[in-house]
């Protein structure tokens, strides 16, 4: 595992991999039980601590510490600086007033983790007739908010960490 790290590491030099990507973990691959692959998985970040969301970096090492694979994946600006955080608490409020307005009452919503990350805005939670699958311009620093819900599954509401707008997410089974 450790000279899958190394070996990670140079590869990322050799490419010239952007500064703001930090390590974050090495993952074995099993294969017929016995570990034959490690990947080494780097997030990017911003201010140090703050991770884009699925973004990142990933060299596959084998263990006799070759190369077996690499992938980078990087489609945002760097995200507009951000004057202040709100808290979490804030957040999940401003998340369930707006599924309230959306979806009525939500007494059957399960709050689940909830992450500070890098976020790029979308239009994911428009009206329908307006909605497109696209990008919105500025990464935003956000609490990505996830909670389950009995029939539509996985909902996703990412709240501007600064001004508490809604940027991004995933609505779940839409009926």
């Amino acid at each position: 595992m450790e000279i899958a790290r190394k070996v990670a590491d140079r590869v990322l030099g050799w490419v010239g991999a952007p500064k703001d990507l930090t390590f974050y973990e090495v993952e074995p691959s099993l294969h017929n039980g016995k570990i034959d692959m490690w990947a080494v998985n780097y997030s990017r970040v911003t201010n140090g601590t703050v991770p884009y969301q699925k973004q990142g970096a990933v060299v596959v090492v084998d263990v006799s510490g070759a190369i077996a694979g690499f992938s980078i994946n990087y489609f945002t600006p760097p995200a507009a600086p951000t004057r202040r955080v709100m808290t979490e608490a804030t957040a999940w409020d401003v998340a369930d007033q707006f599924l309230r307005n959306r979806l009525g009452p939500t007494g059957e919503l399960t709050r689940q983790r909830p992450i500070l990350e890098v976020v790029q805005p979308s239009d994911v939670w428009a009206p329908k007739p307006a909605r497109t699958p696209r990008y919105l311009p500025s990464a935003r620093v956000a609490w990505t908010l996830n909670y389950r819900h009995p029939e539509r599954g996985a909902l996703q509401i990412s709240v501007d960490a600064e001004n508490g707008q809604i940027l991004d997410g995933h609505r779940g089974n839409e009926p």
